[in-house]
């Protein structure tokens, strides 16, 4: 998209806050034998954003003593711009827009569990 010759950013956290940069999928059987896991993983996911949100530069360290290639001033350069649009939570009715798109048809049930989500963040 351009307007008046220079392009246009598209905001996407602003457009579409929910849109997943990080997706968990975990097949029915798997979530079925082990909820626990399930609810723990997107625990985690939630306090990792939390800790994002609340010390950028101590999330930058912690990513490089793990293995993130990347120049840190870049990365928080990034994470300024983006870290306020990470979150766990997905509406239904965003998840109905991204099947539209992908064209998959059928009920969001289908694909999309909410009870572990709902299980995760009860109590924060």
């Amino acid at each position: 998209m351009e307007k008046e010759g220079f392009p246009v950013l598209l905001e996407m956290g602003k457009v579409l806050p929910e849109f997943p940069s990080t997706v968990l999928v975990v097949t029915k059987v798997f979530a079925a034998s082990s909820p626990d896991k399930v609810v723990g993983m997107l625990k985690a996911l939630a306090k990792a954003i939390d800790l994002i949100r609340r010390d950028k530069d101590r999330a930058i360290e912690m990513g490089k003593a793990h293995g993130l290639p990347g120049d840190p001033t870049f990365q928080r350069r990034a994470l300024d711009y983006m870290a306020e649009d990470f979150q766990v939570r997905l509406k239904t009715e965003n998840l109905v827009a991204y099947m539209n798109v992908l064209g998959i048809g059928g009920e969001p049930e289908k694909f999309f569990d909410d009870s572990f989500l709902k299980r995760a963040l009860s109590g924060r």
